[in-house]
């Protein structure tokens, strides 16, 4: 966790405001995180170009473009839960991912990429949750990858779609209790439409001690 990532920190700062003008404007929704990430009108549905030239996606709400002006672009969702991505000072990425369990005002900083972890072409890590849930995220570096497979801690098999940029977002179930009776280390497949295998990566997602009750993320996405 990169808790340097000043404009990440104002992201959520600016979405927690831009929620509350929302609600006294009368379009209340269920979760304000939902309220916080709804794209307002007027906001183009075309793709955003980020500064460094490969970083695509549907342009942010205005609270994301305040934050980042131009640059923050969402690239993938499951569910309820969003993935954003924008480009750092250090030149590489920073993600915020969105959950209807933590407050756009949590100011947990996001999580960023150092340069170390750009080499893989297919990477992961658990950048989120929630008692019962993991929130995986990682980006796939094939533009021909349409989705990515896994294994849960328990085994069953996980399949979502990739988004823009070749990012990726998964609301995983922990079980009870949290942590895993052993390490969760699944093997990550990309394919791409016509069901081609193009990238596989085995890749530690969480490490566990069942009998000390104690268990740990990987955090940022890495190969």
């Amino acid at each position: 966790m990169n808790t340097t990532a000043n404009p990440i920190v104002e992201l959520r700062a600016e979405l927690l405001s831009a929620a509350s003008r929302r609600i006294s404007a009368g379009r209340r929704r269920r979760r304000l995180i939902v309220l916080a990430v709804v794209v307002v009108a007027g906001v183009a549905t075309s793709l955003s170009i980020a500064a460094n030239g490969w970083l695509t996606g549907e342009p942010a709400p205005p609270p994301v473009v305040s934050a980042e002006p131009g640059r923050a672009v969402f690239v993938a969702q499951d569910g309820v839960i969003k993935l954003y991505a924008t480009p750092n000072r250090e030149g590489t990425y920073c993600l915020v991912v969105d959950e209807p369990w933590k407050p756009p005002s949590a100011n947990d900083g996001g999580t960023c990429v150092p340069r170390t972890f750009l080499g893989p072409p297919l990477t992961a890590g658990v950048i989120g949750g929630a008692p019962g849930t993991w929130v995986v995220a990682g980006r796939v570096a094939d533009r021909h990858a349409r989705t990515i497979s896994f294994s849960g801690p328990d085994g069953t098999p996980i399949e979502r779609p990739i988004g823009s940029s070749g990012f990726y977002v998964a609301a995983v179930e922990s079980g009870d209790p949290v942590c895993p009776a052993k390490d969760w280390n699944p093997t990550f497949v990309a394919y791409s439409d016509d069901g081609t295998r193009l990238l596989e990566s085995q890749i530690w997602l969480v490490r566990t001690k069942p009998e000390k009750h104690l268990c740990w993320t990987s955090g940022t996405p890495h190969g």
